[in-house]
């Protein structure tokens, strides 16, 4: 599965809508990070980010098809105050990050997934919880059919 991961890092960090999506909203394109570690969170000179992870994956030669479990977290630091509207208070960062979002995804989708195609996405989202950071987490589930077994190490 290195090639596999390796060729979503790749499309992520070369997307064209998601630069100009980053730099227009951000001006700076996005961080994209291989691996997360969790005691030593990127600085907020680093947002907006993606940090992509292998979870888990199942192969063999008795299984139908090869699956992977990509975790995909997608963040953006903004310290703009919520619209305030009577008893409506609206972050925009929210709104923002969902866009972010949906561009990652649809970066994975077109990235070179031997074989493979994007069959299920679990969202996981908090996106308030760490403020000034912004973040929604993506698992996304890759299956590859039997006949391209064992392309993704190649």
């Amino acid at each position: 599965m290195t090639t596999l991961i390796e060729n979503i890092v790749q499309a992520v960090a070369d997307n064209a809508a998601l630069i100009a999506w980053c730099t227009e909203q951000y001006e700076a394109e996005q961080t994209v990070q291989l691996g997360v570690n969790f005691d030593q969170l990127p600085d907020l000179d680093d947002y907006p980010i993606v940090m992509i992870a292998q979870m888990t994956g199942k192969e063999g030669k008795v299984l139908p098809e090869e699956v992977a479990v990509i975790a995909v977290t997608c963040g953006i630091a903004d310290e703009a105050a919520p619209v305030v509207s009577g008893r409506l208070k609206k972050y925009s960062q929210v709104l923002d990050l969902e866009s972010f979002r949906k561009l990652v995804l649809t970066a994975i989708e077109a990235a070179d997934l031997k074989g493979g195609y994007v069959a299920e996405v679990d969202l996981e989202n908090d996106p308030v919880e760490l403020f000034p950071i912004f973040s929604t987490n993506m698992f996304i589930r890759i299956q590859c059919p039997a006949p391209m077994r064992g392309r993704w190490e190649k």
